[in-house]
């Protein structure tokens, strides 16, 4: 199989159809694409979880995977509460690296007042590089779900596209790249790790009764995170390329690996789908959260997107970008 996440038909057989248990208490549904959370409701109260995994190389993978997992939370509308953490490291890592894991972990915590609550760790053969795996826990504050999605929305995102990508690869290849390009527009590149968590934007979309539905961009980048915001309510999308906000240093970058910046991993940009577009723009506008409207869900089941006379058509989400580049 490809590198990165595992490919929807492959979802489909493989996983999604062996799902056969069902309980009364789980009321998000069986798992599917473009939804990421679980809520299970339990005494009148509504508990969400969202887990996620990093095993790419990065020096701040305790800092990623609890802000990924976060992320996969909070486009619930739910108030995340605490984390778990699984941590499995190889036989040559140093305990070091392990402070390091928790510190970044910690760190957030500290951020967004969230507690430890518990988790695993763990030193095995089985792997050649840490993995660091969160759940994140939430008391449900206002219910928002892909499924949600209907025609005629507008589709805001905030942010830039590719800027977790972006940093990965700048910080993992910096000595080849400062012979094509300057040292300071790598500086900021690597810099854009500090910037994946989409929180403060989730919470001001999630405050507005025109919030009709969220996604955060991860893996596969933002043409990904169209597809299975649609994918989760079988609705269709048009998109306007030159409308989505991207950085000079993504360009330059995934350009001289040749590379699409539009499928490159995104986590710190954030879909919302909305009956109001302009009012939600000029909502994160005044916060300081920068945003744009990109395009509008449809009632066809087609994702299209449309640079100027040009019309391509969005396809289920293939390996991240970010892989091609590992040599």
């Amino acid at each position: 199989m490809k590198l990165g996440k595992v490919e929807p038909n492959i979802f489909d057989r493989s996983i999604y159809k062996q799902f056969h248990t069902v309980r009364p208490e789980v009321v998000s549904g069986k798992p599917r694409f473009g939804s990421d959370y679980a809520t299970v409701e339990t005494d009148g109260r509504q508990v969400v979880l969202a887990s996620a995994s990093v095993s790419f190389a990065t020096e701040l993978m305790g800092y990623a995977a609890v802000n990924f997992a976060l992320n996969n939370l909070v486009v619930s509308g739910a108030e995340p509460v605490g984390i778990i953490l699984d941590i499995t490291l190889s036989q040559r890592m140093r305990e070091i690296k392990l402070r390091a894991i928790m510190e970044q972990a910690q760190a957030v915590c500290e951020q967004y007042n969230l507690q430890i609550m518990g988790g695993h760790t763990e030193v095995s053969d089985a792997v050649i590089r840490p993995i660091v795996s969160c759940t994140a826990v939430g008391l449900e504050d206002k219910k928002l779900s892909s499924v949600n999605m209907r025609a005629d929305l507008d589709i805001v995102m905030t942010g830039h596209i590719g800027m977790m990508g972006t940093s990965v690869i700048a910080a993992n290849n910096s000595k080849e790249l400062v012979n094509r390009l300057p040292e300071y527009l790598i500086d900021t590149a690597i810099s854009f790790s500090d910037s994946v968590s989409v929180i403060p934007a989730a919470k001001i979309a999630a405050s507005l009764d025109t919030t009709i539905a969220m996604h955060d961009v991860a893996s596969g980048g933002v043409f990904a995170a169209v597809w299975e915001l649609c994918e989760a309510s079988s609705c269709g999308a048009n998109i306007d390329l030159k409308a989505i906000p991207v950085r000079q240093e993504t360009i330059e970058i995934t350009e001289y690996f040749g590379i699409n910046p539009y499928e490159l991993m995104g986590q710190g940009a954030l879909l919302i789908a909305t009956t109001d577009g302009t009012g939600l723009v000029n909502r994160l506008n005044e916060a300081g959260v920068a945003s744009a409207i990109i395009g509008k869900s449809t009632s066809s089941n087609d994702r299209i997107v449309t640079n100027g006379d040009e019309i391509r058509f969005i396809e289920r989400p293939v390996s991240d970008a970010y892989y091609s580049t590992l040599h």
